[in-house]
């Protein structure tokens, strides 16, 4: 019985949290919003440029390339390279905004084309889960780094800027050529 409520405690406390990240996300959106109509309303913005500023986030910038395929097909893909596991879901606030900033910065990018692979796990997805069992994931966005043999070498939960996100991956990998 305690187990069920602790699990009834959880998934709740989980709810109240996603509800609280989607709601400042409103409200975010709400104040661009504002702030683009009013600039409309005084004229700031030629009309003429509405489509270029709606489609701005969807086409204009580049992001990372994660495999997209199986996972199976991705580590015999990647055998004897450096590479990670990111794990997300679409209705995680963080998730959104990491993949938002962070893969679309072109410091990361740059970085990631030069020195691994990725794979983007669905948390709800099968694979997902298995994975997520295996390592012991309890929290996401969530980021597992091996090295060119296949041995986890470090992970990086949570959201965290460009330069705070290289600086820790390369702690990983620098930290492993001692040991």
């Amino acid at each position: 019985m305690r187990y069920i409520f602790l699990l009834f405690f959880i998934n709740t406390s989980l709810f109240a949290q996603q509800q609280m990240e989607l709601e400042s996300e409103l409200l975010m959106l709400q104040e661009e919003l504002k702030l683009f109509s009013d600039s409309i309303a005084l004229n700031q913005v030629p009309i003429d440029s509405l489509g270029e500023c709606v489609f701005e986030d969807t086409i204009v910038r580049p992001s990372i390339d994660l495999f997209q395929g199986t996972l199976k097909d991705f580590l015999k893909q990647n055998r004897g390279k450096k590479y990670f596991m990111y794990m997300g879901a679409i209705w995680c606030g963080p998730c959104k905004k990491i993949k938002k900033t962070t893969f679309k910065d072109s410091l990361f990018i740059s970085y990631y084309d030069e020195n691994m692979q990725g794979i983007e796990l669905d948390m709800d997805s099968f694979t997902g889960l298995e994975i997520s069992q295996k390592y012991k994931v309890n929290q996401i966005p969530h980021f597992l780094f091996f090295n060119h043999r296949g041995v986890l070498v470090g992970r990086i939960e949570g959201y965290m800027d460009t330069y705070s996100f290289i600086k820790k991956i390369n702690s990983f990998y620098w930290r492993v050529l001692w040991i």
